[in-house]
């Protein structure tokens, strides 16, 4: 009866531990997962054995991991097959209070690089402030071009909680020629399409995941030849929806809504007082070419023979940056 009762545990676990030594692998996410250097319980904090698989990670997957140990071992006080989590008891990272943003400028370059079918991902994320994983699990059918409003299903957000986010000016603006597009917003190789348009842009070195998916394409780039230029700040568009839309509207209990928070006190904490009501009316001033009384500002170009070879999908806008003239 005690095989059975293992084996049922192991089949449970499975999608947890994929590792022929469970033990190893939970001691190096709880080393890896605390930060504390004294005094975690049953001295977690320590760094991991030699033998350890996990790499050196960023306070943001220490977290991750945690949150993921603590499910796994919850699960199993469930299942009564532990009496304790011993996840309870760590530390947790603090995440630095500084917050990447991009700049009306920087996103409105963006946004005249990018192809047709990067575009909407661009929009959505700085317009709409949706995550990367809820942007590239939306459907058209969820953009509500009618009632002006995204619908981020529970089954598609992060939180497992529906809401609903405003289509604003800005946004119905850029959105209206996929007013009657079908399925996916994004298209299947979205990583690689979206690091070839930072890079079109000239204003950001080159992600290391983002090099590995421009040569799986066959397009070779020297990382040294972009020293120069500045990392691509984490969730940089969530952030940047958020402090544009609080400095523009004012309204945080909407804008918690709508990023899916349960309070305030997050968008107190990061985005208040970020950026200017200026660079606000800026940033929510961006429009399409087509539209009138627009300011023409110039937009560099780099690897236009690999845009060449995708597609530039930009017949809809001019060449430039462009901001309304009139707010």
């Amino acid at each position: 009866m005690g095989n059975a009762a293992d084996g049922t545990q192991k089949e449970a676990m499975a999608p947890f531990i994929m590792l022929e030594s469970p033990s190893i692998m939970l001691a190096g996410l709880l080393a890896r997962a605390s930060s504390s250097e004294s005094g975690t319980p049953k001295e977690i904090s320590r760094s991991p054995p030699a033998h350890s698989p996990l790499p050196r990670k960023s306070n943001f997957r220490r977290r991750k991991q945690l949150r993921r140990l603590s499910a796994l071992f919850g699960y199993a006080l469930e299942q009564k097959w532990c009496q304790v989590n011993p996840v309870a008891g760590v530390k947790k990272v603090k995440a630095s209070s500084q917050i990447g943003i991009i700049t009306p400028e920087q996103f409105a370059k963006l946004l005249e690089t990018a192809n047709d079918e990067t575009l909407p991902y661009w929009l959505i994320g700085g317009f709409a402030g949706l995550r990367r994983s809820e942007i590239e699990r939306l459907e058209w059918k969820d953009v509500r071009f009618d009632s002006g409003l995204i619908e981020v299903p529970a089954l598609k957000s992060k939180t497992a909680s529906r809401r609903f986010v405003k289509i604003e000016t800005a946004l119905a603006a850029w959105l209206a020629p996929y007013k009657n597009r079908t399925g996916l917003v994004c298209p299947p190789d979205l990583r690689y399409q979206l690091e070839l348009d930072r890079l079109t842009t000239g204003l950001w070195k080159p992600t290391a995941n983002g090099i590995k998916q421009l040569k799986l394409k066959g397009i070779e780039i020297d990382p040294n030849n972009f020293k120069h230029l500045k990392a691509w700040p984490p969730n940089a568009l969530r952030h940047s929806f958020a402090s544009h839309h609080l400095a523009q509207f004012t309204d945080a209990a909407r804008l918690a809504l709508e990023l899916g928070h349960t309070n305030q006190e997050l968008l107190f904490r990061h985005y208040r007082e970020l950026v200017t009501p200026d660079q606000a009316e800026k940033y929510w001033s961006i429009r399409p070419a087509s539209q009138a009384n627009l300011v023409a500002l110039a937009a560099p170009m780099i690897l236009e023979e690999d845009r060449d070879s995708r597609g530039s999908g930009k017949s809809a806008r001019s060449s430039s940056t462009l901001f309304s003239e009139s707010r």
